[in-house]
C-alpha cells in the first residue's frame, strides 16, 4: 500500500499491493484496455476479437485474454463442439472496469484540445532548445 510521507503519497517500487502498480499491470496495456472495450457488447469469439482489435496478433490476443481471465475481468466458455467453440465475455467486475475506463476515455476526450496544445507547446520549446 502507498505510504503517507508529509502529506504526500509514496508508491513503493517493490510493493506488489501498490494500487497504481497493480492497476497498470492488470489493465494498463493498450491491448488489455482495447480487449475490454471489444467485449462491451457481449460474448465474442477469438476471431471476432481479432477483427475488432486492429493490430493485435493472435498470440498477443491469447496472452491478453488469459491475463484478463486470470484477474477475473473476463469469462471464457468452451462449448463442446467440433471445431472448438470458445466465447469470451466480461464478468461483473469486468463490466465495472469498463464503466471506469469509459469515464477515463471521456475525460481524455473532454481534454483532448488541452492535451494537444500542451504537446505542441512542449515540442516547440524542445525544438527551440535544439536550434538555439
Amino acid at each position: 500500500m502507498p505510504e503517507k510521507n508529509n502529506q504526500q503519497t509514496v508508491f513503493l517500487y517493490d510493493d506488489p499491493d501498490c494500487p497504481i502498480r497493480r492497476l497498470a499491470s492488470e489493465v494498463g496495456s493498450k491491448w488489455q484496455m482495447l480487449t475490454v472495450f471489444a467485449l462491451a457488447c457481449g460474448p465474442v469469439r477469438h476471431n471476432q476479437l481479432l477483427d475488432r482489435i486492429e493490430g493485435i496478433s493472435p498470440k498477443m490476443l491469447s496472452s491478453t485474454l488469459k491475463s484478463l481471465q486470470r484477474d477475473g475481468f473476463i469469462n471464457r466458455i468452451a462449448y463442446p463442439a467440433v471445431p472448438p467453440h470458445v466465447e469470451y465475455s466480461l464478468t461483473e467486475m469486468g463490466k465495472g472496469l469498463l464503466h471506469h475506463l469509459n469515464n477515463l476515455v471521456q475525460w481524455n476526450y473532454n481534454h483532448l484540445d488541452e492535451i494537444k496544445a500542451a504537446q505542441e507547446t512542449f515540442d516547440m520549446e524542445k525544438n527551440k532548445i535544439r536550434i538555439g
